[in-house]
């Protein structure tokens, strides 16, 4: 895991254990985008531990309020296996990401609603 941080955070820094909000813009090496909250224009809530090992790893290092860039190996992401069509095997990413807010370890996430 290649960890840029771009501004420092001053507040919570997340465990695995903790619940984030985070906004994120995701690419490949090439610079083609992956997914983007901020293309959407709506964070993301999620568990930490629900995610893959280089955003556990990257977030584990920031603070509410931080901004990091993370350049994600492909075994610390989807690996040999990729996402169908979407993310090939082996392949890089690269993050921008912005920490929100660590919301603790007792909040449920229903990703349905």
């Amino acid at each position: 895991l290649v960890y840029c941080p771009t501004k420092e955070g001053s507040g919570a820094q997340p465990t695995i254990s903790d619940t984030v909000e985070v906004h994120y813009h995701g690419t490949f090496i090439s610079g083609e985008v992956v997914d983007s909250s901020v293309d959407r224009g709506q964070t993301m809530t999620f568990p930490l531990e629900n995610v893959i090992k280089g955003w556990q790893e990257g977030l584990a290092m920031m603070k509410e309020g931080g901004k990091a860039t993370l350049v994600v190996p492909s075994d610390l992401a989807y690996g040999e296996v990729g996402v169908g069509d979407i993310i090939p095997p082996g392949a890089i990413l690269k993050f921008e990401v912005k920490l929100f807010k660590v919301l603790g370890d007792e909040i449920e996430v229903d990703f349905f609603n």
